[in-house]
């Protein structure tokens, strides 16, 4: 895999490099500018519920979503412009690398910049992970990029290997697909996007317990947090009840029985609503610019085929032919008026004449000819 550059976040789509897997399939080096927002994880929360996102706040804006239900929801709460796509991930390629057998990736909850984080579970729950070193050949643990500096080196005295996980860099999901194509089971703390992609990536996924308790204390200093409170609603989908009745499939006795749940996980990524390269680009809303770097090396022309404006959906294909064939009857219309007009014209001047000649002294002195010349046929039998 190529050396990874940081990304600068200028848009939802931007994170973790989402944005960037579009332009690589359009040949493209750099990403433009996007104008519409793109989930940029896994909706695992239950519809409907209390729920708010940041980047779900202009009504006017394109919103791109998993699937088609979480579309729905949020067209039917004043954004009209929500249209299903599938999430980032699945737009990864398969990488090619074997499956390790009786492999585990461990994968605790992480952190966030300003989230108060659980050490001493997280602690705890790595002890529990370096038991699984007794049972399996390989055994794992991949830390978010935030949560490296705390745990890497506990990670280091238990004697476990770790990597690090997701950032905000060109590689991001390349690199999450690799090591989801490399485990054959991935254990958590926790229900997140990271359960659906390994599961869709052809992993064995199940908790393994104690499990990670999130609250509202942790989160609700976060500003988003703070201008919706009524999120704390949310947190009940988060307690262990509420996991068993949703995910009963993720809880096992034995690691072994751990299943691969393929189907769930395609249906919460949105891998029926997903769509080619250039109907990305057109739904990111990407536009040819001369001073954008992103088509520094593509021509308008090039642009306009890669970006799907010279070959558009049948629909709008549809409604062209319709406009062509009544511009084309329009034009034979406008001839057949032109006809009429000129034929208007020629009758109005032989009328003018055929007035003019009858207000005459000749067209006066005519008739009384014509006059005569009837009787004098009337006379003669004629």
């Amino acid at each position: 895999m190529k050396p990874a550059d940081t990304i600068t976040i200028r848009c939802e789509p931007d994170y973790y490099g989402a944005s960037l897997l579009i332009a690589r399939e359009l040949g493209m080096t750099n990403a433009p500018v996007s104008t519409a927002s793109w989930v940029h994880g896994c909706d695992l929360l239950p519809i409907p519920r209390e729920v708010f996102s940041p980047h779900f706040n202009i009504p006017t804006q394109t919103h791109l979503v998993a699937n088609q239900a979480a579309a729905e929801w949020w067209r039917t709460r004043g954004m009209p412009r929500t249209i299903a796509a599938g999430c980032p991930f699945i737009y990864t390629t398969p990488s090619g690398l074997s499956r390790i057998t009786d492999s585990v990736l461990a994968m605790p909850a992480h952190g966030l910049k300003g989230v108060i984080a659980d050490e001493e579970h997280t602690r705890e729950w790595l002890a529990q992970v370096r038991h699984l070193q007794k049972s399996f050949a390989q055994v794992t643990v991949c830390l978010h990029s935030h949560d490296v500096p705390t745990f890497a080196p506990y990670l280091d005295s238990l004697g476990i290997k770790w990597f690090p996980g997701a950032s905000h860099d060109t590689n991001s999901l390349p690199y999450m697909r690799e090591l989801f194509d490399r485990f054959e089971y991935v254990v958590t703390d926790t229900l997140g996007s990271h359960v659906a992609y390994a599961a869709w990536a052809g992993c064995k996924v199940c908790f393994l317990e104690p499990l990670h308790k999130r609250t509202w204390d942790q989160v609700r200093d976060l500003p988003h947090q703070k201008n919706h409170p009524e999120m704390e609603k949310n947190m009940v989908f988060h307690q262990r009840e509420s996991l068993l009745e949703r995910v009963p499939f993720l809880f096992v006795h034995n690691i072994r029985d751990a299943v691969c749940p393929q189907d769930w996980a395609a249906d919460l990524l949105g891998v029926a609503s997903k769509r080619t390269p250039s109907e990305m680009a057109r739904l990111l809303g990407w536009k040819w610019t001369a001073d954008d770097t992103a088509f520094s090396s593509v021509s308008y022309e090039e642009a306009a085929l890669l970006l799907g404006s010279r070959d558009s959906d049948p629909e709008i294909q549809h409604h062209l032919a319709m406009l062509d064939l009544c511009h084309n009857k329009t034009k034979e219309l406008k001839g057949e008026v032109s006809q009429v007009r000129k034929e208007n014209k020629q009758l109005k001047k032989q009328l003018e004449g055929k007035q003019a000649f009858e207000g005459s002294f000749a067209g006066s002195m005519g008739r009384r000819i014509y006059s005569l010349e009837k009787r004098l046929r009337g006379l003669l039998g004629k």
